[in-house]
């Protein structure tokens, strides 16, 4: 065979992980040519199930009837939910709901369940399914409650060493996802936004996230210490739990006192109906829970319109307008970006929006519930397009973390800082991934990296002629961190 015939490997697949309490999402993305122009923009697609349905369940359980098997997603929620207890089938969830038991992210079911999500990315990118790939590289939606290094563990024991970019907070993956961080396409965002407040709602709870812009440019800053949130109380969880009490209540007074909580069985099947029916109110304006032979082979029919709904999920709603209201009372929010599948319901979106009049609340071509995963995607295409993850997945195994480091870049002028520096990496954390941020450049202009803790330049990295340019940090095996802007770059030992 000659080299000319020598097979290549197939190129890097960018994509989003969004891992959430109650279920995880997966979106691919690529670049595709502008019509009518020679640019080119991200465009993401969220991947189905074999069922259809653009979710996974976050949950991983041992298969009680196969040593050594598993089941993930709905069939073991199906299955943890029939048992009377998670000891039963020793089942593990992923990161854990309020209605069940969670489990460390080192337990061999989660990494099953990340097995099973790297199945599902090698199906949708034409890749060999069933086997290890190389030719994945991901970037992770990172929810409060997780630290970026555990995270990053476990997603790679099912998609194998070097196979996450980076992990990034939720509310940045939102922000990138409507465009705010110049890489996600279309900008339409007021062009003067100063502050933004990402709206992050679902089956755990309520959390409020500021974040700042840097200067002019198109970056910002997460300002995670100053984040809200309410808990379980308000979660989507709590608001199935209200409609299940509802149909089991009616069930109950219909058929002489037949008690639907006696029975793992009927309860399970209840309230996969119920979170059914929640999520066609999203959408629609009534519909009906349906459940043949729920208890002692009686049918369950319960009519459910959307202002009942609302009633029911009334008492859950009513401390989230509250903490909505001193949001919006002590901060200067001019965009405010929605996250999270309890958004959907039009009663959440209101009160968000009536919290808020006047704010930008986003792109209407992303669903508030995939809006990490498609932001984390967009930010995955950047990456392996800017050539930040073109090397075998091995090679990440030696990256070692540059410890107390905040980092900035700016213009310089005679070697020196010249106006606002562009915060990228600020809080003084170790930088064990990649970062990206975007910087406006005069003709001519030299950018440099700058400790922010002390002004001082840490690196020169040349020229990078006119006009916007992305910025990107990563840490080497040598413990020091490799810039690039533009065509040029630098090293910070």
């Amino acid at each position: 065979m000659s080299s000319d015939d020598a097979p290549t490997s197939a190129p890097l697949k960018p994509l989003g992980l969004d891992i959430g309490s109650s279920c995880s999402r997966l979106s691919i993305a690529s670049f595709v040519l502008a019509p009518g122009a020679g640019s080119c923009k991200v465009a993401t697609s969220v991947v189905s199930t074999a069922n259809g349905v653009r979710y996974t369940p976050s949950v991983a359980v041992a298969d009680p009837k196969k040593e050594g098997m598993y089941v993930v997603g709905e069939t073991a929620l199906e299955l943890l939910r029939r048992s009377s207890s998670t000891a039963e089938n020793k089942g593990q969830v992923v990161l854990g709901t309020p209605n069940s038991v969670p489990s460390s992210l080192a337990a061999a079911t989660t990494a099953e369940f990340f097995k099973e999500l790297q199945s599902m990315s090698c199906g949708a990118v034409g890749l060999p399914t069933g086997q290890p790939s190389d030719r994945l590289r991901a970037v992770v939606s990172l929810p409060p409650s997780l630290s970026a290094p555990s995270l990053t563990a476990a997603v790679e024991a099912g998609f194998g060493a070097g196979s996450v970019l980076a992990c990034l907070p939720e509310a940045a993956c939102v922000c990138v996802a409507h465009g705010l961080g110049g890489s996600g396409g279309a900008r339409t965002a007021p062009h003067n936004w100063r502050r933004a407040l990402v709206v992050s709602w679902g089956a755990a709870g309520l959390t409020l996230t500021p974040v700042a812009r840097a200067g002019t440019a198109d970056a910002f800053r997460v300002e995670a210490s100053a984040a809200t949130s309410l808990g379980p109380e308000v979660g989507g969880e709590r608001i199935v739990d209200a409609v299940v009490a509802h149909c089991a209540g009616l069930f109950a007074r219909k058929n002489s006192g037949l008690d639907v909580f006696e029975s793992g069985k009927a309860i399970a099947r209840l309230r996969l109906a119920c979170e059914i029916a929640v999520r066609t109110l999203a959408k629609g304006s009534a519909t009906s829970v349906d459940v043949d032979g729920l208890v002692d082979g009686v049918d369950l029919r319960v009519p459910l319109s959307r202002p009942r709904f609302e009633m029911l999920a009334a008492a859950a709603l009513a401390p989230a307008k509250d903490l909505l209201k001193k949001a919006a009372a002590a901060g200067d929010y001019q965009v405010v970006l929605k996250a999270g599948a309890v958004c959907l319901m039009p009663a959440a979106a209101a009160a968000i929006e009536e919290a808020f009049p006047g704010c930008w609340h986003g792109l209407g071509s992303v669903p508030a519930d995939e809006a990490a995963a498609v932001g984390a995607a967009s930010h995955a295409a950047v990456l392996v397009e800017a050539g930040l993850a073109d090397g075998p997945a091995g090679e990440a195994e030696g990256l070692a973390a540059v410890k107390g480091l905040s980092v900035g870049v700016a213009l310089l002028a005679g070697g020196e800082v010249a106006g606002e520096v562009l915060e990228v990496l600020g809080d003084g954390a170790p930088v064990g991934c990649y970062c990206e941020g975007r910087v406006d450049a005069p003709e001519g202009g030299e950018v440099g990296v700058v400790d922010m803790k002390t002004g001082k330049v840490l690196a020169k990295i040349g020229d990078v002629g006119k006009g916007s340019v992305g910025v990107f940090l990563a840490a080497n095996k040598e413990g020091g961190i490799m810039v690039r802007c533009g065509n040029a770059e630098g090293v910070i030992a």
